[in-house]
């Protein structure tokens, strides 16, 4: 059994989920160091209950200090890391910097858990929200993702071995940084997302994720816009997180289209798992999404899936087989949703939903994420001798 040190710096969400699952099922003992921030803290206490022991040091201001602030807790919790001889440090990303800077200074082997490269730096246009309103040609926003790039390139660089979600991400992160990358994708627990063969017969659409831009939420009402109003269902959004400006942004596009929209926030996994049970379908629009937990969990409660043809939906679904593929213009999606709410409220076949739930699961998941820090370890030890 190895000792672990385990680092991230996550909020709630789909990668934090992976966190959990994967870590209370792996045969390792676990020792979490984490940074909390005073208004929004670390994933939840569920972690607590499956690692031997909690290390935490708190994270002070706004978003410009904790750029200055967090380096240096970073480097505390590499020290802390590196005293208490661990086996292999696995460390998963940072809410703000993404790629954490514990890599560069850890000197444990070392495993990242890199479920996408920070497309502030290496996608052209990406901005996401959390950050202030800069035009992404400006000076200043370009010199900022440049330094956070030289930053992530760094530390992708001192990692030991590099796991990813999809093998659309190892390919994104062995074009940007040359690193090869372990697929250990995320998986789905059948039973607690689960339905019980009944039709689809909700009045709403359903799309899961935060109101930042790259999600695509906006193209989804326009997708919804252009649907004849009799037909028309109501968007829901189940998100964790989002700036107050983007969902203005969204709400008003709404508004001026005719859409209704509602926002869930702080809800539980039971209660997402009744919002899946009762939506007519799952709408997947993100154009760059790693993996798409999205897709699995929807499936596994028997809900009917359409997903744009790009990043790592490919990998899970196959169009007609147990969901359906389009292309990312809004067009295409409201044709797809269309297509779908032709089926009067037809659920995902019985047979698809259970060959999903078991090819896709936590414990293979945490499986291989063990063999990996088994190797690293076994490696650094042959390359020290």
């Amino acid at each position: 059994m190895l000792r672990i040190a385990l680092y991230h710096h996550l909020a709630s969400g789909g990668a934090a989920r992976l966190v959990l699952e994967a870590t209370r099922r792996s045969r390792h003992q676990y020792t979490w160091f984490r940074v909390v921030d005073d208004d929004q803290p670390d994933i939840s206490d569920e972690l607590a209950s499956t690692v031997s022991e909690i290390c935490s040091l708190t994270l002070n201001g706004q978003a410009g200090r904790q750029l200055v602030t967090l380096p240096i807790l970073e480097r505390k919790i590499a020290r802390a890391i590196d005293a208490g001889a661990f086996d292999v440090a696995l460390v998963y990303p940072c809410r703000v910097f993404q790629t954490p800077g514990v890599l560069s200074h850890v000197t444990t082997p070392s495993v990242y858990y890199a479920p996408e490269v920070r497309r502030g730096s290496f996608e052209s246009g990406y901005l996401p929200s959390r950050w202030p309103r800069f035009d992404p040609r400006t000076g200043i926003w370009s010199a900022l993702q440049g330094a956070l790039g030289i930053r992530e390139r760094r530390n992708f660089r001192e990692a030991s071995a590099i796991a990813t979600t999809s093998r659309f991400s190892a390919e994104i992160i062995q074009f940007v940084h040359g690193r090869t990358s372990t697929v250990c994708p995320p998986g789905v627990d059948g039973a607690t997302f689960t339905y019980d063969g009944t039709s689809r017969s909700g009045s709403y659409v359903l799309a899961v994720g935060g109101l930042e831009r790259a999600k695509r939420h906006g193209a989804v009402v326009t997708a919804l816009a252009s649907i004849g109003e009799p037909l028309r269902p109501e968007l829901m959004i189940v998100c964790q997180r989002g700036a107050s400006r983007d969902e203005q942004e969204l709400l008003e596009q709404a508004r001026r289209s005719n859409v209704r929209v509602s926002l869930l926030r702080d809800v539980s996994v039971h209660e997402v798992v009744a919002i899946y049970q009762k939506a007519a379908m799952t709408v997947c629009a993100a154009t760059l999404e790693p993996f798409g937990l999205t897709t699995l969990e929807s499936i596994a409660c028997g809900t009917p899936v359409v997903a744009v043809n790009r990043g790592g939906y490919r990998e899970v679904l196959s169009s007609g087989e147990n969901g359906l593929l389009v292309e990312p213009d809004p067009s295409s999606i409201a044709a797809g949703i269309q297509q779908v709410l032709g089926r009067d409220g037809q659920a995902v076949p019985e047979a698809t939903r259970n060959e999903m739930v078991s090819k896709w699961t936590w414990n293979e998941c945490s499986r291989q994420l063990d063999l990996l820090c088994e190797r690293t370890v076994e490696r650094e030890v042959v390359e020290c001798n």
